[in-house]
């Protein structure tokens, strides 16, 4: 006697006709496995919206994993996000008195336009600033009195905080001492060697080209192991439902990864479904079914199917997270260069010193190069250069360009990558002491095809 198989078109292909079964059935049953993303977003939420977060989790039990390459990618990460999040603080303080000390230089420039007037018209009346209030380190003052709720409101943001640089690099972090319990014996293992060495071949070489998700976008910003990552955890999140078989046959995969590698997006480009061919696919290799949903939706799910104590606080919170990922990598998709996105480093390091020299500057040797990949020289002056091959380079990097200015005693200092910069990026250079040039991947693209002109002849 066989097993009974499948002869509705929709049992068949449930990528295509949907599951015949409810959420509430994924949250009470299912298998719950994080991405990395999620694993991270605990440095990027309030301690509040933490703890609820991590109390759903610790109550799924036995229900919860986390795929290998999830967890290698969170290692690698972690430090990175929480000096991100730390360097925010910095620069919306610096940049609220930046906006005080402009108003009150915008308003006493007026004033004493007016002053002009007055001394170029006849006037019967006798006016002095200062009778009102509008001389000006009164102005400046007044100004001060009109931001300092929002200093304010910005301390107790920071005073509310429970994470530093520090505490990470020390990896004792209110986190991690909620994820080693959490986290112990619901890890999956590491792929062999081989078998890694396959699937980033099998990943580059058939799946990306053909655009199977998921990760084939990866391909364009990252080296083949890593851009491969995508499909490794894919694969490894396949074998553990294979290897559950029926006691796990629903699982549930929460990511913020918000490409159309992974999704299907709407018109202005938000996740709205899975991709049909990934539900299909975990059907037919680990006769599962799959539910994707993204932290605010899972967050939401325990709410109405688990009577979890989770506020609409943490679930804003959660959201705003997943918009900020999904507008990161919408304008890293829209500006991203078309050859330099796919140097290596080494390739970028090359082609930045061709770029200099070019340009009249002569390499010098740096005291330190942890701190500079380049120091340069032209008419007596010295810069120091930064190379990062990278999606989106944030404040840190322009705070570490800083301290390299002045460890390797330079006038100036640039950043060049083949990516593009965070908003907080840009902010930090303006407000920077020394002058910081940064330098995008467009911009390096431009100069590119003025050096090498065929390079884009043969891109057509």
């Amino acid at each position: 006697m066989t097993d009974r198989q499948p002869v509705e078109l929709a049992e068949i292909f449930p990528g295509w006709f949907g599951h015949s079964i409810e959420n509430d059935l994924f949250f009470e049953r299912g298998l719950v496995t994080l991405d990395a993303n999620i694993l991270l977003a605990l440095y990027r939420i309030s301690p509040k919206a933490r703890r609820e977060l991590l109390s759903v989790l610790t109550k799924l039990g036995d229900r919860l994993w986390v795929p290998h390459q999830a967890s290698l990618e969170f290692a690698r990460s972690r430090t990175k996000v929480i000096a991100d999040r730390n360097a925010k603080f910095t620069n919306v303080n610096q940049s609220l008195r930046n906006a005080c000390d402009k108003a009150a230089a915008e308003l006493n420039s007026a004033v004493g336009t007016l002053k002009r007037l007055r001394s170029s018209v006849v006037s019967f009346n006798d006016w002095n600033e200062s009778d009102h209030g509008l001389t000006h380190e009164e102005i400046k003052q007044a100004v001060r009195a009109l931001i300092r709720p929002a200093l304010d409101e910005h301390d107790r943001l920071k005073e509310e905080q429970d994470l530093s640089p520090q505490d990470v690099r020390d990896q004792d972090d209110p986190v991690m001492r909620e994820l080693r319990p959490l986290l112990r014996g619901r890890v999956g293992s590491r792929y062999p060697a081989p078998k890694l060495h396959s699937l980033i071949e099998h990943a580059v070489s058939f799946r990306y080209p053909n655009e199977i998700p998921p990760g084939y976008l990866d391909l364009k910003t990252k080296l083949p192991a890593r851009a491969a990552g995508d499909f490794i955890l894919w694969s490894q999140l396949i074998d553990h439902a294979r290897l559950l078989g029926p006691v796990r046959d629903m699982v549930i995969l929460i990511t913020n990864d918000a490409k159309p590698d992974w999704w299907e997006l709407d018109s202005k480009g938000n996740p709205v479904a899975p991709r049909r061919e990934l539900v299909q696919e975990f059907y037919e290799e680990a006769g599962s079914k799959l539910l994707v949903l993204r932290l605010d939706q899972f967050l939401e799910g325990s709410r109405s199917y688990l009577a979890e104590d989770v506020s609409p606080e943490t679930v804003e919170e959660a959201r705003d997270v997943v918009s900020e990922d999904q507008a990161a990598a919408l304008e890293l998709d829209s500006t991203k260069s078309r050859f330099v996105q796919d140097f290596s480093y080494e390739e970028l390091l090359d082609f930045v010193i061709v770029m200099f020299t070019s340009l009249g500057h002569d390499i010098v040797a740096s005291p330190d190069m942890s701190f500079a990949d380049l120091i340069l020289e032209r008419e007596g002056k010295r810069s120091a250069i930064r190379v990062k091959k990278a999606d989106v380079v944030s404040s840190s990097e322009v705070n570490r360009m800083a301290e390299a200015i002045a460890v390797t005693k330079s006038e100036r200092g640039a950043i060049i990558t083949n990516g593009i910069f965070s908003g907080a990026a840009e902010v930090a250079a303006l407000n920077a002491r020394t002058q910081i040039v940064l330098v995008d991947g467009n911009n390096l693209q431009q100069r590119l095809d003025e050096i090498f002109p065929s390079q884009r002849e043969g891109g057509k």
